[in-house]
């Protein structure tokens, strides 16, 4: 319930009343705005550094130096949800610092790719000090945050091999070198309703041009991935008119060049579809 709280996206909360009391929303990288919503009652700032179901918006440098900060200045705790950018996507362990490698949160949330999909997720806490009761680390003690599945050592032992895999196979290396390649082709390949590509590592979000986009009863990004479905080619869907491709760590060039051919021809067709018939003279 804190994570449906926690979140932006009413799509999330909807049938999930009543919610936890607390959470307040502030523009993506807008520092002063976060500032300036900083009261006595605040304890933490939650951010994710690449933003994944917002559309693969990407924190500056500037911006999570500057949180960081705000939390030192005003003792908050900075909290990163890394539950898409971490453990390797980005092209380091830490997503964060594939932007910001000189910044320090005080908690981490990961999951998803912490197992190859297995379910496991996990989170890190850092040692600063949190009250008179000691470091933040220490404050949830055995069988105070405790769940049926929690610690499940097959869940571990599979997480303990993806690490191990990832780091065996130079997979974080190979996310900056095919990241770049995904990249520079969607941005190449002459795209029709394509307005921009935002990327850093295997997180790639395609931008629509809604504007130019036909109407029709689906959201643009909807209807592209649906179209791409039907070519073979799997996508996600962010907000109304984002794309992203999350290719696995251990995805080919060849299969990137054939996730573009692709995609291209699944925005073709829409295309295609939208020109008004011609008839005779």
């Amino acid at each position: 319930m804190a994570g449906i709280s926690a979140t932006g996206q009413p799509k999330v909360k909807a049938g999930f009343g009543p919610l936890l009391e607390g959470f307040r929303h502030l523009p993506f990288g807008d520092l002063p705005a976060v500032e300036a919503a900083i009261s006595p009652s605040t304890v933490a700032i939650l951010v994710e550094p690449v933003q994944g179901e917002g559309g693969i918006h990407i924190a500056r440098e500037a911006f999570l130096t500057g949180l960081r900060g705000l939390c030192d200045k005003h003792n908050l705790l900075l909290l990163f949800d890394e539950i898409q950018c971490g453990l390797g996507r980005t092209g380091e362990w830490c997503g964060w610092k594939s932007i910001a490698p000189h910044v320090m949160p005080d908690g981490v949330s990961w999951a998803k790719g912490i197992a190859n999909g297995f379910p496991l997720g996990a989170f890190w806490v850092g040692n600063k000090p949190a009250d008179d009761r000691g470091p933040a680390c220490d404050l949830l003690g055995p069988g105070s945050h405790g769940t049926t599945y929690g610690g499940n050592p097959v869940a571990c032992a599979a997480g303990l091999k993806v690490l191990e895999i990832i780091e065996r196979d130079h997979l974080r290396e190979a996310a900056l070198e095919l990241g770049g390649l995904l990249a520079t082709s969607l941005r190449n390949a002459n795209l029709p309703f394509v307005s921009g590509v935002r990327a850093l590592g295997l997180m790639a979000g395609v931008q629509l041009d809604k504007a130019a986009f036909p109407a029709g009863p689906r959201t643009p990004a909807l209807e592209v991935v649906v179209r791409s479905m039907e070519e073979g080619l799997l996508t996600i869907p962010a907000g109304e008119t984002v794309v992203r491709f999350l290719p696995p760590l251990n995805v080919t060039a060849g299969e990137i060049e054939e996730a573009v051919k692709k995609f291209a021809a699944a925005l073709g067709k829409i295309e295609k579809a939208s020109e008004p018939a011609s008839l005779p003279a």
